[in-house]
This record gives structure tokens, sequence and C-alpha cells, in this order.
């Protein structure tokens, strides 16, 4: 009897082991990769559609920057100095286009926020706005209702006009979020940030690498035939 019984454990936990592998092994094949951290900066097959998202820098210029980002992620928020000092510096050669990417099943706020966001480019306010944001992020990330603070927000930064107010609440700019949230998710977007620089992936970056990847860009377009 306890012969019997021990070889029925044994058995029972050989097919427990060869059940987990084979889960495993399925999950390994059904899950597409996500784009590493140790791939970044690997030239990539992307595709962007950039018709009204913000943007600084030169409409036509041959290095361009898209930043997938989330006004309620704290990695976006410490990721900001680095860019923005960055965006000063190569305004006249580098085009920075705003893309977002709200985490809505972490970031509860987030969704609202984009929406706002881009209603305060509808004001041309858009960039005062992104600052005022992320500089507040602590104050509006976990409220119940962030409607109220996210309009007072836009009279902070000189937006003065109901239709800034009307703009959110009827949701108006929806379908702009959802379609930079739908692109990302076509390019694998994972994470915030999530930066291109043409079609090379990166996540957040020092000043440092972010000087180092945009002269390579420069470097790379001046290089190619006119």
């Amino acid at each position: 009897m306890s012969d019997s019984k021990n070889t029925s454990l044994i058995v029972g936990i050989i097919a427990v082991t060869v059940l987990l592998f084979g889960g495993l092994a399925w999950l390994l094949v059904r899950t597409p990769a996500s784009p590493s951290v140790n791939n970044a900066g690997q030239p990539e097959n992307v595709t962007f559609s950039d018709e009204n998202n913000p943007f600084v820098g030169p409409a036509d210029a041959k290095v361009v920057v898209r930043f997938f980002s989330d006004f309620q992620c704290p990695a976006c928020r410490y990721a900001e100095p680095a860019l923005k000092a960055t965006m000063e510096q190569y305004r006249d050669r580098v085009k920075f286009i705003w893309k977002d990417f709200p985490l809505e099943t972490i970031h509860p706020n987030a969704r609202i926020a984009s929406e706002a966001g881009r209603c305060a480019a509808v004001e041309g306010k858009f960039w005062e706005y992104h600052d005022q944001l992320f500089a507040k992020q602590s104050e509006w990330e976990a409220l119940p209702n962030a409607f109220t603070k996210l309009v007072e927000y836009g009279a902070q930064v000189g937006i003065t006009s109901p239709s800034f107010s009307a703009c959110l609440q009827s949701r108006g700019q929806t379908a702009l979020v959802r379609r930079d949230i739908n692109e990302g998710f076509a390019n694998n977007v994972d994470r915030t940030p999530t930066v291109f620089i043409n079609n090379r992936r990166y996540f957040a970056m020092t000043s440092a690498e972010w000087k180092k990847n945009l002269d390579a860009a420069l470097a790379e377009v001046a290089s190619m035939p006119q």
C-alpha cells in the first residue's frame, strides 16, 4: 500500500511539472515579445500619425522625437527636467511631438488629464498646462473626481475661456487621445515614458543620454544623400 501511494505521488508530481512547463511554453509562444530596455536604440519598423499632436521645433525637421507619456506617471514627471532642457537646446533642429499614453489601469486620472491637456492645446496653452499638470501631480492624482482641479489649473496658466471647461466636460478631445493610445499599442509601447527618435526606441533618459542620442540622429540624417 505504501509503495502504491509513493508511485501515485511521483506520477502526480510529474504530471503537474509537465503541465507547468507546457503552460509556460504556451505563454512564451503566444505572448508577443515586448521591447526590452536592452534593445533600446535599435532601428524598428514603426509608423505614426502626428496630425494635431502638440509639438515644438521645425515642422519639417529631419529628426523627430515622439514622446509617449502619461501625466499621472511618476517616472514621466522625473524625466521631465531632462526632456525640457533638451527641448530648449535642440528646438531649432529637432521636432518634439507629444503623444498621450495614459496607463488607465494603474493611473485612474491619467485619461482625463490627457484630455484636459488636449483641451488646453485648443486654447494655445498646451505646454504651459503640461508643465502645471506635472508640477501639481501629487495634488490631483488620487482625487476621486479631478475635473474641478483640472479646470482650476487651466485658469492658473491663463486659460480664461469657458470653452476650456466645456471641452473637458464634453470629452471633446477623447478621439485624439484614443488615437495616440492605439498608435502606441500598434508600435508595441508598453510603458511610459517611451521615446522614439525617428525610428529608434528609447525610454527615460538623462540629459547626457539625450544629447548623445540626438547628436547621433542628427549626424545620421546629415550623412544621407540629399
